[in-house]
C-alpha cells in the first residue's frame, strides 16, 4: 500500500511517500481504502507547525477523506466491508453517518 506521511514538519518536502503492508484492523477498528482526500486549513497549520497540538512523526497528513471499508475488527458491528465512509478530525460534529443513522 502507498501512503504519504509527514516526516519533517515545516516544509512541503517533509511529506514523503511510503510503501507499507496493508494494515490489519484491531478488534474495534476498521481499515478504509481512501479514494478521495481534502487538504484543509488544519493540514496546512500542522505542516507549518502552527497547530496548537503537536504533530506525531510519521502521521498521515489528511484531516478529511472518503473511501470504502476493506477490513473490519471482530468487535465492530456498525460497519462492514464495502461500506462507503467519510472521516473527519472531529467526527462528533457530524449529526449522522452516510446511511442516515443518528449518532
Amino acid at each position: 500500500m502507498r501512503s504519504f506521511h509527514l516526516e519533517r514538519p515545516g516544509q512541503i518536502d517533509g511529506i514523503v511517500l511510503r510503501q507499507t503492508d496493508e494494515p490489519a484492523p484491531k478488534p474495534t477498528e476498521i481499515v478504509v481504502r481512501v479514494r478521495a482526500v481534502s487538504l484543509n486549513r488544519r493540514d496546512a497549520l500542522i505542516l507549518d507547525q502552527q497547530y496548537p497540538l503537536p504533530s506525531v512523526p510519521g502521521v498521515v497528513p489528511i484531516s478529511d477523506g472518503a473511501g470504502e471499508v476493506v477490513g473490519v475488527g471482530e468487535e465492530v458491528t456498525r460497519f462492514k466491508a464495502g461500506d462507503r465512509v467519510i472521516g473527519g478530525y472531529q467526527p462528533r460534529d457530524h449529526p449522522a453517518d452516510l446511511r442516515g443513522q443518528p449518532r
